[in-house]
């Protein structure tokens, strides 16, 4: 009667493990979701800060605008403007965008937030 107990239970566990892995988001739709919550992001300020996390190795840059001081963190973004930006510098992004404006002196220089989602897409 034990053994059956146990046995009912290992399977308990495995079919909970199973379903656990089989429901959770593909990586192409964690992608998706991520790109989509920065999309409907909007900024407008001055980059004040630009250092990788040194905890989690994330590219992260504070900006200020007015009284408000907050981090854009872009840990998956392929575009290049992480690279680009500097302190100083002007940094715009509208809501349903994926572009990114970098005012530096009189230049500015636009940026498309990319992902690279396609990279987990299924090759067939």
């Amino acid at each position: 009667m034990k053994n059956k107990k146990s046995l009912l239970q290992l399977f308990l566990v495995i079919a909970i493990l199973l379903s656990v892995w089989y429901f959770q988001p593909s990586k192409l739709e964690v992608c998706q979701i991520s790109l989509a919550k920065v999309k409907f992001t909007t900024y407008n300020g001055l980059v004040v800060e630009k250092y990788i996390d040194v905890n989690q190795a994330i590219p992260t840059i504070v900006v200020k605008s007015g009284d408000e001081t907050f981090k854009i963190i872009d840990f998956r973004d392929k575009s290049g403007y992480y690279e680009y930006v500097l302190v100083g510098d002007s940094v715009s992004k509208k809501s349903n965008s994926l572009e990114v404006n970098i005012k530096r002196s009189e230049n500015i220089r636009k940026f498309i937030i990319d992902y690279n989602c396609d990279f987990f897409q299924k090759k067939k």
